[in-house]
């Protein structure tokens, strides 16, 4: 299950405003010493994705992405997209807050 709350869908209006409504894609991201997170990006459909379409946009899910963690809920807070998932991203070390080699 994809919820997108009034607010980030407002955000997506604002942001697609006068421009090409393009989908977009809900995906892990796991870049740098930070560890895991979920991220947004403008993408095109392919063949293992699902696709819900909420208001005027489409939101594009990798269909193993989606089961290891629904339910996933965007929101907008102080300036940004904020994505909570059953997802464990893990937490960080206490000197960087990230976790892996970077710590050590």
């Amino acid at each position: 299950m994809l919820k997108v709350t009034a607010t980030a869908q407002k955000e997506f209006d604002t942001e697609f405003k006068g421009k090409e409504v393009k989908p977009v894609r809900i995906f892990l991201a796991n870049q740098g010493c930070g560890g895991p997170s979920i991220g947004l990006a403008a993408d095109e459909l392919k063949e293992n994705d699902i696709c819900y379409e909420i208001g005027s946009v489409k939101y594009l899910v990798n269909k193993k992405l989606m089961s290891d963690a629904r339910p996933i809920e965007i929101d907008y807070k102080e300036g940004g997209f904020v994505i909570t998932s059953n997802l464990d991203l893990g937490g960080g070390c206490s000197a960087c807050g990230t976790r892996g080699s970077c710590c050590n």
